[in-house]
């Protein structure tokens, strides 16, 4: 499917592919497949990862959130700002990231290997602001635990009476 021989490349061309067809409201096959299956155990791991993850961007520690990412991350923000882990991570250590909650919801995952995906949407308070986003997650199982590899974030729909967005309210962020 993809000419790369690199499982990270071809990884990132799935995502890329996915986050156009969600940003431009194609259905994806993940999430037509999540009506017909429940999750499986490694599904399942995957997504409590994860809430782990945002459950320590929330406490601000910044050490759980470090383990919970791979070296090599790529995070991007909805507003085209791009992260590296170290810079992720130092952002909420001296919290400049000041995570108030992350609640995520619609999430489908798909596992495959050692490498997993997860597709939601996210309303969370940034300091005092509120924001809603699509996501697209790409983790790596690798030293006994999920790894977050590639993180994609698009701006979705305002949570009913959230109020501002965010910098440069109403549109959300920039």
């Amino acid at each position: 499917m993809f000419a790369s021989k690199s499982p990270l490349r071809a990884a990132a061309i799935l995502a890329s592919a996915i986050c156009l067809a969600a940003s431009v409201g194609l259905p994806t096959m993940a999430v037509a497949q999540s009506a017909l299956a429940a999750p499986s155990q490694a599904e399942t791991g995957l997504l409590a990862a994860e809430d782990q993850r945002f459950a320590a961007e929330v406490a601000h520690d910044a050490d759980a959130v470090g383990r919970a990412m791979a070296d090599e991350l790529t995070y991007t923000h909805a507003s085209g700002q791009i992260q590296h882990k170290a810079d992720y991570v130092e952002a909420i250590r001296s919290g400049k990231a000041a995570y108030q909650s992350i609640v995520a919801s619609d999430r489908v995952a798909r596992v495959s290997g050692a490498m997993g995906m997860v597709h939601g949407v996210l309303n969370m308070v940034v300091g005092d602001h509120h924001l809603a986003s699509t996501y697209l997650a790409i983790y790596h199982y690798r030293d006994g635990r999920w790894q977050l590899l590639f993180w994609q974030t698009s701006p979705g729909p305002q949570a009913p009476g959230a109020g501002p967005r965010g910098p440069g309210a109403p549109g959300g962020a920039k």
